[in-house]
Parts: C-alpha cells; sequence; structure tokens
C-alpha cells in the first residue's frame, strides 16, 4: 500500500507540474477521450494515439479555463470532482461537436458581423 501511495503521489505531481490541474481531471480527461476514441472512425494507430493526446490536453486546459472562469464568478474554487467530469465531457463531446462547428463557423461569423458593423448601405 505505501508503493502504491507513493506512484499515486508522483502522478500527481507529474498531471499538476505538466498540465497544471490535479490528477482525477486528467485521469477523467483520458477517460472522455478515450469513450469518444471508440464511437470515431478508424484512423491508423499513430494518428489515433496523438489525437487522443491532444484531446486530453484540451480537456485538462478547457477545465483549467472553467475554474477560472466560474470560480472567479463564483468567488471560490470549484472541486476536483466537478473539474474531473467537466474535462471528461469536453473530451467525450469535443471531437463529435468539432466538425458541426467547423461547418458552421463562417455563416455565425458573417451573421455576427453584419450585426456589429452596421449595414451595407453607403455614407450619404
Amino acid at each position: 500500500m505505501t508503493g502504491a501511495t507513493g506512484w499515486l503521489s508522483a502522478a500527481g505531481e507529474i498531471a499538476i507540474q505538466l498540465l497544471g490541474v490535479p490528477l482525477p481531471v486528467v485521469i477523467g480527461a483520458t477517460a472522455g477521450a478515450l469513450l469518444a476514441r471508440g464511437a470515431q472512425d478508424p484512423v491508423p494507430f499513430g494518428k489515433a494515439v496523438i489525437r487522443t493526446g491532444l484531446w486530453i490536453i484540451v480537456g485538462c486546459v478547457c477545465a483549467q479555463g472553467a475554474q477560472a472562469v466560474i470560480g472567479w464568478g463564483m468567488g471560490k474554487e470549484l472541486p476536483v470532482g466537478v473539474l474531473g467530469f467537466s474535462a471528461l465531457l469536453i473530451c467525450l463531446l469535443g471531437p463529435r461537436l468539432l466538425p458541426i462547428l467547423q461547418e458552421q463557423a463562417p455563416q455565425l461569423l458573417k451573421r455576427w458581423i453584419s450585426k456589429v458593423g452596421g449595414s451595407d448601405a453607403p455614407p450619404k
């Protein structure tokens, strides 16, 4: 038990030093990325490993961003379990939502710019 505790403590320190989040957040992001990988189209092993690793990093960074925004709004820090679950959801839903967002982004950007930029009528 002491050896396992030492290994988990070291893994927790590595997660904090590399990704800036506690170990449960990394585990949640990993679980979400691997679950999402099972529902995606087959790709070569190297691409699958790289994509899964990138989604783990994205999940950890977004969970940390959520901690900053929501924690600032609430005036206190979120529990680690909430951060881990948010990382799981980001990594699970991200690969499915990213193609939809990429497809719709030009239309949304045009609509937003037309509202902010005014009209196309020439000045008088």
